[in-house]
């Protein structure tokens, strides 16, 4: 699989505004955004978004998409809102304005034909609950067996190895593997990808266990679900250092390791961060 993120269709950019209505908790927007991208990667990636005009909420975070593309005689493609709702929290984490409550409109030949608000929840909903609310099947501090809450029938096994990985690597990097894998067709078979941070100073290896090339019968799909729960896994463990990770799930009456692989720290590149479209 192609270890780059797809290009963007001629004319595509997004436009972010700061809403005025204040800050919000970055591992939530991470996780709201992260949940959503799952979500909607599982249909094909030209298909029209229907994921629009309700409200999303993860933790205290809350996203909102409307399509404009209507009038404009296009479409709001499942890729578009994936490309948009990435460069936009990419821009989000930007020092500047880190994480205020914002509009990302997504332009086509600057026209908008979509905008994503993210926003504060008016309500919090019931992911946040102030504390831990996996299963840690192992108490050993640098390593162990991981239940996620929502879906019991997946286990990570992992294995923390420093040096530190920064936060907003470790999601822009997850970000971008469920965008890989929803372009190439996530219900093609998978054999692995390589995906980086935004920064560029942050590697994500995902593969599914066993020689390369040979017959696969995990969908690509899996890898998305699999983002979603190393999202809720690392801010619920609140340890952002580099990881080794395998996938379980309780499938037909026993257990298969589908995929592993690794979060790495990398040297910043000569020159400093890499171009963002």
């Amino acid at each position: 699989m192609s270890s780059t993120l797809p290009p963007p269709p001629p004319g595509f950019r997004i436009r972010l505004t700061d809403t005025g209505s204040g800050g919000l908790n970055p591992l939530h927007v991470y996780r709201l955004a992260i949940s959503y991208m799952n979500s909607i990667s599982w249909t094909s990636w030209h298909a029209p978004c229907t994921a629009k005009g309700q409200q999303w909420t993860r933790d205290t975070a809350s996203l909102h998409l409307t399509d404009l593309s209507r009038p404009l005689q296009t479409t709001l493609e499942n890729g578009l809102v994936l490309l948009g709702l990435y460069n936009g929290l990419v821009a989000m984490s930007d020092p500047a304005h880190y994480f205020q409550a914002s509009l990302i409109e997504l332009l086509l030949h600057d026209q908008p034909i979509g905008n994503i608000l993210i926003s504060n929840s008016a309500t919090v909903s019931d992911d946040d609950d102030g504390g831990s609310n996996g299963t840690l099947l192992a108490l050993a501090a640098d390593s162990g067996t991981w239940v996620d809450p929502h879906l019991g029938r997946i286990t990570l096994d992992y294995t923390w190895r420093p040096p530190r990985v920064a936060r907003d690597d470790v999601f822009t990097a997850l970000m971008q593997a469920i965008i890989m894998v929803s372009y190439g067709g996530t219900g093609q078979p998978f054999d692995w990808l390589n995906a980086a941070s935004a920064s560029g100073h942050a590697a994500l290896n995902i593969r599914k266990p066993g020689p390369v090339h040979s017959p696969s019968s995990t969908p690509a799909l899996t890898v998305a679900t699999l983002c979603a729960v190393l999202a809720d896994f690392v801010i619920e463990q609140d340890r952002f250092e580099g990881l080794e990770f395998g996938m379980e799930i309780y499938r037909y009456g026993e257990r298969v390791r589908p995929l592993e692989g690794y979060i790495r720290a990398l040297r910043p590149p000569p020159g400093g961060d890499v171009a963002r479209t």
